[in-house]
């Protein structure tokens, strides 16, 4: 019998030790599928964050049993970030094409690039945070999303539409490379106002 208690002892002090590293983390913060949620409302459920270089959108989604309320709150924040990039992308692309040259019809190209556009995913977007509301129970997600990756994809969407299309006075590779600047600092401009809503 005294073999057992020192091994007992051990046992103990060993799950001891384990619990530790946890000890020391935050109590507003728990981690959830490489996301954080927060217990604390935290200041982007009502302003946008604004981070160079980076895009953001914020999504919500009510109570609900039968859905899962995080998975909808950062679907909703991606098409909340998908939407505002195709008008965006495809208002940039159709100004630049008409005053490049492209005789065609504008209404016909701003359909053909909406639709390309709205086919690009959202490359390296991902959820940083959930928080829910213990008032209501709806669940916020916080989404962010690299420009620099998107606008190089958004140039080679361009430079693709300008050889089906044709028509532009200047070369493919040089339209994709203007239309990927442009998009990287319209998608900037677009944070800002995202920010400031």
């Amino acid at each position: 019998m005294e073999h057992k208690a020192p091994g007992l002892l051990a046992l103990v002090a060993g799950v001891a030790l384990l619990c530790l590293p946890g000890c020391g983390g935050s109590p507003d913060v728990i981690e959830a599928e490489g996301a954080k949620v927060v217990t604390i409302r935290p200041a982007w459920v009502d302003k946008v964050p604004l981070e160079e270089g980076y895009l953001h959108a914020v999504g919500a989604h009510g109570k609900s049993m039968f859905v899962d309320a995080r998975a909808k709150a950062a679907e909703r924040a991606r098409a909340e970030l998908a939407l505002s990039l195709q008008a965006t992308v495809s208002v940039l692309i159709v100004d630049y094409f008409v005053s490049n040259g492209y005789s065609g019809g504008k209404e016909e190209l701003f359909s053909e690039v909406s639709r390309s556009v709205s086919d690009l995913t959202l490359e390296q977007a991902q959820v940083l945070e959930y928080w829910v509301d213990s008032e209501d129970g709806t669940t916020y997600a916080l989404l962010k999303m690299p420009i620099k990756p998107n606008a190089k994809r958004i140039g080679k969407l361009a430079g693709d539409l300008a050889k089906d299309k044709g028509g532009l006075k200047k070369p493919v590779r040089l339209t994709a490379e203007e239309i990927e600047a442009k998009a990287q600092k319209a998608l900037a401009e677009l944070d800002k106002e995202t920010s400031n809503k």
